[in-house]
């Protein structure tokens, strides 16, 4: 499931943000790039909107900000790592290295089992540090395809 949404041209080797607002932001703007959002302003407004209703991080520096909302045409992942970590207000106070930055359709079925999907496979430390010491965008696939398996 995450294979088949995450392509080598969607990860980010490293974020270069260093707030939560700026790593949104240049997640947004990627998007953007890769053509996955066309109205960045309101993609930023709803998903802070949601970040300040409660935050995405979970704990052991993952962090999974996600919109599901009907301006989005096709559900889309992004994956963004940041070695010095941002703080995303997660609840064991830790850093967020590894993001994970969804966007989907409202009514989207698949939304709800691959926020699933990357928290339990972030929650392998093994698979954490693979990915955190993974040297390109295909070491990072290949590591998920792997744990896919």
């Amino acid at each position: 499931m995450i294979k088949e949404l995450l392509k080598s041209d969607s990860i980010i080797m490293e974020l270069k943000g260093n707030s939560k607002e700026a790593v949104l932001r240049e997640f947004i703007e990627y998007g953007s790039g890769l053509g996955l959002i066309s109205n960045n302003d309101e993609f930023f407004n709803k998903i802070l909107e949601l970040e300040n209703l409660g935050s995405s991080a979970l704990e052991k520096g993952i962090a999974i900000p996600h919109l599901r909302d009907n301006f989005v045409s096709e559900m889309f992942l992004l994956l963004g790592i940041s070695h010095g970590g941002v703080d995303f207000d997660s609840i064991d106070s830790q850093p967020s290295k590894l993001i994970f930055f969804i966007g989907a359709k409202k009514n989207d079925k698949m939304y709800l089992p691959l926020l699933s999907r990357i928290s339990r496979m972030c929650s392998y430390g093994e698979i954490r540090d693979d990915l955190l010491s993974a040297d390109s965008p295909d070491d990072i696939l290949g590591i998920i395809s792997e744990w896919e398996v």
